[in-house]
């Protein structure tokens, strides 16, 4: 069994194949906005180097989002083009089930949130397998203090020490620590595979959680014209 993995709803271009055992391939770029153009040939590449065609695929995950709006729907685009193609299942990972991914030890007795910036001081998370979009400081302020918590994502540990958050027992891993990678997505990929949870390459579609600016500015401008 071989997943491809795809990376790019954040700043980073990542794309990697792993079967049940180990990875085959995998290949990381800090892209910033260059999505559009390195992501595909690093798909091409990763096939190449690794000998292996698209026929040789059982499955391709995609990080559907939440995240960068444009780096989400060009990893889906791609990802969808490439199923379609090749005649495979599509699986959507959820960036927050990406980032959940762990292949470190850590205190079983944590509970790990991931947490992704939206806008502003709003972020993407996601508590007991809900998604949803909580202001920072809010929602940290809600949190059990009898518990501990692992962090894990979009998180300026900087920003944290200056929110009024007393008796959180919490550590905090950052993206260049465990952020989402090709590898992370293809192993969520292959577990939901696994479990029957694909969908078809015209299925295909982005997991915002809110809509993105430009329409929301978009449909004001609609409504004044």
């Amino acid at each position: 069994m071989l997943v491809l993995g795809i990376e790019s709803s954040h700043s980073i271009a990542s794309v990697a194949i792993i079967d049940e055992n180990r990875v085959i391939g995998e290949m990381t770029f800090q892209a910033d906005k260059n999505h559009s153009v390195i992501l595909a040939p690093m798909v091409a590449d990763i096939l190449k180097y690794s000998k292996l065609t698209l026929k040789d695929l059982t499955a391709i995950g995609v990080d559907s989002g939440p995240g960068s709006f444009t780096g989400i729907r060009i990893g889906v685009a791609l990802a969808a083009s490439l199923a379609y193609g090749g005649d495979l299942p599509l699986v959507k990972v959820s960036s927050l089930e990406a980032l959940a991914v762990l292949d470190f030890k850590y205190d079983p007795d944590a509970v790990v949130i991931p947490l992704i910036h939206g806008r502003k001081n709003e972020y993407y998370t996601s508590v007991d397998g809900q998604e949803k979009v909580v202001v920072l400081e809010d929602f940290l302020n809600g949190l059990d203090r009898s518990k501990k918590y692992l962090l894990i994502g979009d998180i300026d540990k900087s920003l944290i020490d200056s929110l009024c958050i007393n008796g959180l027992n919490i550590e905090i891993l950052d993206n260049d620590e465990a952020g989402a990678t090709g590898v992370k997505v293809a192993r969520k990929a292959m577990e939901l595979y696994l479990a029957g949870d694909f969908s078809l390459a015209t299925e295909a579609k982005a997991n915002y959680l809110r809509r993105p600016e430009i329409d929301i500015k978009l449909d004001g401008k609609n409504v004044q014209d």
